[in-house]
């Protein structure tokens, strides 16, 4: 959305570009891009390593198997296993989730029961 007007852009009819100055702006092409050395594509900075018991399973996120390649060398074997964690901010209190007692049915139960048995 353009902020002059709040007009809506469509993707076609817009660039990228770099700021040089506030009235120079260079145009970045996908050439550009493809020529870019990305410094961080094949590396992953270790910031720091926890033991284990002062971590809250909470904050653990996915896990990565890395394997050694070219130039990189591993200290601990053919392969790694690094989890990322998960800012405190991502993890929601279960508070307001709590359920409250309902009714249900027979129909209800058997209606649950066959669904569950067609999507084992």
């Amino acid at each position: 959305m353009r902020k002059l007007d709040g007009q809506v852009l469509d993707q076609s009819k817009t660039d990228r570009g770099y700021e040089v100055t506030k009235d120079t702006i260079v145009e970045i092409t996908d050439e550009d891009l493809d020529k870019t050395p990305l410094p961080t594509a094949k590396a992953i900075d270790v910031v720091a390593f926890m033991p284990t018991d002062s971590i809250d399973p909470l904050r653990i996120g996915d896990s990565h198997y890395l394997a050694a390649d070219g130039q990189v060398a591993t200290p601990h074997g053919q392969v790694d296993c690094f989890h990322s964690m998960r800012w405190p901010d991502d993890i929601r209190s279960p508070t307001p989730f709590k359920t409250t007692e309902v009714e249900v049915d027979d129909a209800e139960v058997d209606a649950a029961i066959d669904l569950m048995e067609a999507m084992a």
